[in-house]
């Protein structure tokens, strides 16, 4: 997957914004995503601590990346994050690049889990090319 990347992963930021029961979470270094994009050397925007860290849209800018991941639990339509003003003010969003990820894919623990998730990433990061 690297080497279908024009910059070196570690140069490619990125950011799973989780969105669930109207709460807008960050992921942390527990989460299976942090795992998978650190093992592919990809700069990962996380939250310290452990489970889930609830955050406040007003800082939503703090975890601005190349590249925004969402998983939308709560299955409201793209327009619920694309026309929310903060959200809209990210750098991702702003360069088309912020991609709805399936929850069940994203979520799921073991070997399949993973490998769903990495297809994902294969489909993605590529466009992530400046």
């Amino acid at each position: 997957m690297q080497s279908q990347l024009d910059r070196k992963p570690e140069e490619i930021e990125v950011t799973l914004l989780i969105y669930f029961g109207g709460k807008f979470t960050i992921s942390t270094q527990y989460h299976r995503s942090y795992e998978i994009f650190s093992d592919l050397d990809l700069s990962n925007k996380t939250i310290p601590g452990e489970g889930e860290q609830t955050i406040s849209l007003e800082v939503i800018d703090r975890y601005d990346a190349d590249v925004l991941f969402v998983m939308n639990y709560s299955k409201e339509p793209e327009s619920f994050f694309l026309e929310n003003p903060l959200i809209a003010s990210l750098d991702a969003v702003k360069n088309k690049r912020v991609y709805f990820v399936d929850p069940s894919k994203w979520s799921a623990n073991g070997p399949i889990g993973v490998n769903r998730m990495l297809d994902d990433l294969f489909q993605y990061l590529p466009q992530t090319q400046k």
